[in-house]
C-alpha cells in the first residue's frame, strides 16, 4: 500500500507539470513578449481567464540574482506553486517559471497574485479573472464565540485572549470592532479579512475595584450585520500585603496597542504605556516578548517578536512610582500581514526578589500592502481582420486602491515594439484617477498571433496587463502568414475560425458608497472574418447591479460595435461584487464554426468602498486624584479611520471651557492616513479634590475632500475622582 501510494503521488505531479507544459504550448505559436534589460521586475499569468481547479502559468523576471520571492494572492495569502512552498529562491538570472493552481475556494472574479522580494520589498503583481461555476457568497463577518470570560485576576492585572475572526462567504470583507467598556480593548481594531484570522482581546484592571464587570464588543463589516460578543472579568481585592511567593502586580495601561504601516514604508509613530507600582515598597522589574501560538497560523515568515521594542525594557519602580515606556514597532523586515505579540513584565519587591508578579500587554502591527494603481482591465485584446489596416484605441481607467495614503506616481513600458501606451507616465490622486489610451502599430507586422503587456511601475510595485493581437491581415506588403496563424487559428476539421474578438474581457467598477456612480465603460466587439448575429445573456437575477446595452444586433465582416456596461449601486452595501454576462455568436452566413467560439465571457467586478468612520478608543477616561498623587499618570486615547474616503483625514480635538483649566491634550489637531494616532491625555485637578470634576474632548473629522465623516464628532467623557 505504502509503494502504492507513493507511486500515485509521483504520477499526480507528473500530470500536474504535463498540465502546465500544455497551457505553456498553446502558446508556442503565439509571438512571446520580452522585457528590455534595466526594466523593473514583473510577474505575468498565463491564461488569465480561468476556472477553479485549473493550472496557470506564472513568469516572473527581472528580479535581483538570488533573491527570495514570496508568493501570495489576495490579502496576503500565502500561494505554494506546485512542488514549491510559497517561498522560491530565484537562481543568477533573477527569473523563474512556477505553476500553481486554482484553487477550489478562490471566488468568482478577479484575484491579484504577488511575487514579493523579501529583502528589498519589491512587488510585481497581476490579476486572474475566475469564472463564476455557481452562485457567489456575499463575504459575511463570523466570530469563534459569542461569549467571552477573561477570568479572574487581583486588581490591577491585565489579561489577554485569543480571538478569531472569519469570512463566512467569498471575496475579502472590512471589519472593524468597538468596545463599549474603557477596560476592554481589542488589536486590532480593524483590518481586512479573506480568510481567517486571529486578534488579542485585553482586559485592565487598574482603577478597577472587586466585583464583576460586564462589557460587549461589537464588530463591524461592510458587508452584512454587525456582531456583538459579550464579555465579562472578574476582579479580586488584592492581598494587604505580598507573601513570598506573590507579588503585588504593577499595572501597565492602556492594555493594547496597535500600529500598522505599509509594506516597505517608514515606521508608525511611537506610542506610550504607563507602568506604575501600587505597592508600599520599591519593585525591580524586566520584560521580555512573547508570540501566542495564533498568531503563526497564517504568517508568511516564521513567528518572530523583533518589530516590538519596549523602552525602557527593565528598571526599578519606588512605592506609588510610575513611568512611560515608549512602545515602538519596526516592519521593515516584515511582509505584508497581521502579527501579534505579548509584551509580559514580571516584578517583584525590592526586599523580596522571590516573590514575583507578572503583567502582560497585547499589541498588533499591520503591514499593508504597498499602495498600488486600480485598472479598469487586466487584459485587453486587437483583432484585425480583413480589409482593415488600423485598430481602435482601447481606454485603461486608472485609480488608486482603497487605503492609499495620498497619490500616486507611475510610469508604463510596454513588452513589444508594436504596442503603445499614452501617456507613459503621471500620477493618480486619492480624489479622481485618469484614463490612458492603448494602441497598436501594425506597419511592420506579418499576419499572426502576437501576446505582450504593459508594465505599470510605481514605487517598489509593478502591475501587468496582458494584451493579445490578433492580426488576420498582414501589414507588410507582400507579407506572409506567420506560423502563429495556422496553429492559433485552426477551428478543427471542417470548422471554420469565428474571427470574432470581444475586448476587454474583465471590467472593474470602484465606487464609495452614496457617492456618484461610476461612469459607463466600453466593451468593443469585433467580427473579422464572418458576419455574426449576437445577443446579450445576463442574469439581472443574481446580478441586478449589472446592465449593458444594447443587448443584440449583427456585425458585418469587418465591423466593430460598442457595448456599454454600467453598474447601479443604490441599493448596495459596502463590499465585493463580481458577476458576469456572455455574448452569444451565431455566423450569419451558416458556415460551421467551433462551438468553444460561439460564446464569449466578460467578467466584471464592482467594489463599493465604506464611507470613512471615525473611531476613538476608549469612549470614557477615569483618573483618580490623591494627596500623595495629586497629578495621575497620563490616559491614552487613540484614533483610526476605516473606510475608502479620499485621504488624508483631518481632525481636531477640543475640551470644553469648563475643563480647560484641568484637562490637557498632547495635540489639538493632526491628519490621519490610516496608521492610527495616539493622543495622550492629561488631568491636572487642584491638589486638594473634594468631589468628581467631569468634562468633555469633543473630536471631529473630515475626509480629504473637506466632507465630515458620517460618525464625526465624536465625545469623550473624562472624570477625575477623590482618590
Amino acid at each position: 500500500m505504502r509503494w502504492l501510494f507513493v507511486g500515485l503521488t509521483i504520477l499526480a505531479l507528473l500530470l500536474i507539470g504535463l498540465n502546465g507544459w500544455l497551457i505553456r504550448s498553446r502558446f508556442v505559436g503565439v509571438h512571446q513578449p520580452t522585457m528590455p534589460v534595466g526594466q523593473p521586475p514583473f510577474l505575468t499569468a498565463t491564461p488569465t481567464l480561468v476556472r477553479a481547479g485549473q493550472a496557470v502559468h506564472l513568469h516572473l523576471d527581472h528580479f535581483p540574482a538570488f533573491a527570495q520571492i514570496y508568493f501570495s494572492y489576495d490579502v496576503g495569502q500565502a500561494l505554494a506553486p506546485v512542488g514549491m512552498a510559497s517561498i522560491v529562491h530565484l537562481g543568477a538570472a533573477g527569473s523563474a517559471d512556477v505553476t500553481i493552481i486554482i484553487g477550489r475556494d478562490w471566488s468568482p472574479g478577479g484575484h491579484t497574485i504577488q511575487a514579493e522580494d523579501i529583502a528589498t520589498h519589491y512587488t510585481a503583481s497581476t490579476t486572474v479573472q475566475v469564472l463564476a461555476s455557481g452562485p457567489l457568497r456575499s463575504p459575511i463577518l463570523e466570530v469563534s464565540r459569542r461569549s467571552l470570560d477573561l477570568g479572574a485576576a487581583v486588581q490591577g492585572l491585565n489579561s489577554v485572549v485569543p480571538f478569531w475572526l472569519s469570512n463566512g462567504g467569498d471575496g475579502s470583507l472590512s471589519w472593524t470592532a468597538s468596545s463599549d467598556q474603557p477596560w476592554l480593548l481589542t488589536t486590532p481594531t480593524q483590518g481586512v479579512l479573506s480568510g481567517r484570522q486571529a486578534i488579542l482581546i485585553a482586559g485592565s484592571r487598574a482603577s478597577l475595584r472587586p466585583g464583576v464587570y460586564h462589557g460587549t464588543i461589537t464588530f463591524s463589516a461592510d458587508s452584512g450585520p454587525s456582531l456583538r460578543v459579550q464579555v465579562t472579568m472578574r476582579v479580586e481585592a488584592a492581598p494587604a500585603t505580598a507573601n513570598e511567593r506573590q507579588a503585588w502586580p504593577l499595572t501597565l495601561t492602556p492594555a493594547a496597542l496597535a500600529f500598522s504601516l505599509s509594506d516597505g514604508g517608514p515606521a508608525p509613530a511611537a506610542q506610550f504605556v504607563t507602568l506604575a507600582n501600587p505597592a508600599r515598597e520599591t519593585a525591580v522589574w524586566s520584560s521580555r516578548l512573547v508570540v501566542p501560538p495564533e498568531a503563526s497560523q497564517d504568517a508568511p515568515l516564521p513567528a518572530r517578536t523583533d518589530w516590538l521594542q519596549l523602552k525602557p525594557a527593565q528598571g526599578r519602580l519606588a512605592a506609588g512610582e510610575s513611568v512611560p515606556l515608549a512602545v515602538t514597532a519596526q516592519g521593515t523586515h516584515l511582509l505584508p500581514g497581521l502579527y501579534l505579540a505579548i509584551v509580559q513584565v514580571s516584578s517583584s519587591p525590592f526586599a523580596a526578589p522571590t516573590a514575583t508578579a507578572t503583567q502582560v500587554l497585547a499589541a498588533s502591527l499591520t503591514v499593508l500592502p504597498a499602495c498600488r494603481l486600480t485598472l479598469s482591465s487586466q487584459s485587453l485584446t486587437f483583432t484585425i481582420g480583413s480589409g482593415q489596416s488600423t485598430a481602435s484605441d482601447q481606454s485603461l481607467e486608472l485609480g488608486l486602491a482603497p487605503g492609499c495614503a495620498s497619490g500616486l506616481n507611475w510610469q508604463a513600458f510596454t513588452s513589444a515594439s508594436w504596442l503603445n501606451i499614452d501617456p507613459t507616465s503621471g500620477r493618480v490622486d486619492a480624489t479622481h484617477g485618469m484614463s490612458v489610451q492603448v494602441s497598436v502599430a501594425l506597419s511592420e507586422l506579418n499576419a499572426g498571433t502576437y501576446s505582450g503587456f504593459i508594465l505599470f511601475s510605481m514605487q517598489q510595485r509593478t502591475q501587468t496587463v496582458s494584451v493579445l493581437l490578433n492580426l488576420l491581415t498582414s501589414a507588410i506588403p507582400g507579407g506572409t502568414s506567420s506560423s502563429a496563424t495556422t496553429t492559433a487559428g485552426t477551428g478543427g476539421p471542417g470548422r471554420t475560425p469565428l474571427g470574432a474578438t470581444l475586448s476587454p474581457g474583465s471590467l472593474s467598477f470602484t465606487v464609495e458608497q452614496g457617492g456618484q456612480p461610476p461612469a459607463a465603460r466600453s466593451v468593443l466587439l469585433s467580427a473579422s472574418q464572418h458576419p455574426l448575429l449576437w445577443s446579450v445573456m445576463l442574469n439581472t437575477g443574481s446580478t441586478p447591479w449589472l446592465s449593458v446595452a444594447p443587448l443584440n444586433g449583427t456585425l458585418a465582416a469587418g465591423q466593430t460595435t460598442q457595448l456599454s456596461v454600467s453598474v447601479n449601486v443604490a441599493s448596495l452595501t459596502p463590499g465585493t461584487y463580481s458577476g458576469q454576462f456572455s455574448i452569444s455568436l451565431e455566423p450569419a452566413d451558416g458556415v460551421p464554426a467551433n462551438p468553444s467560439q460561439l460564446v464569449q465571457v466578460v467578467v466584471v467586478t464592482l467594489t463599493v468602498l465604506a464611507p470613512c468612520v471615525l473611531e476613538v478608543t476608549p469612549s470614557g477616561l477615569s483618573f483618580s486624584s490623591s494627596l500623595l498623587q495629586p497629578n495621575p499618570p497620563p490616559q491614552m486615547l487613540s484614533l483610526r479611520i476605516d473606510g475608502g474616503c479620499p485621504r488624508p483625514v483631518t481632525w481636531v480635538a477640543s475640551v470644553d471651557s469648563d475643563s480647560v483649566s484641568w484637562l490637557h491634550l498632547s495635540q489639538a489637531s493632526g491628519s490621519e492616513s490610516g496608521s492610527g494616532t495616539t493622543i495622550a491625555v492629561y488631568v491636572t485637578p487642584p491638589r486638594l479634590l473634594l468631589k468628581t470634576l467631569r468634562g468633555q474632548i469633543t473630536i471631529t473629522a473630515s475626509d480629504g475632500g473637506q466632507n465630515p465623516l458620517q460618525s464625526s464628532p465624536q465625545v469623550i467623557t473624562v472624570t477625575v475622582s477623590p482618590g
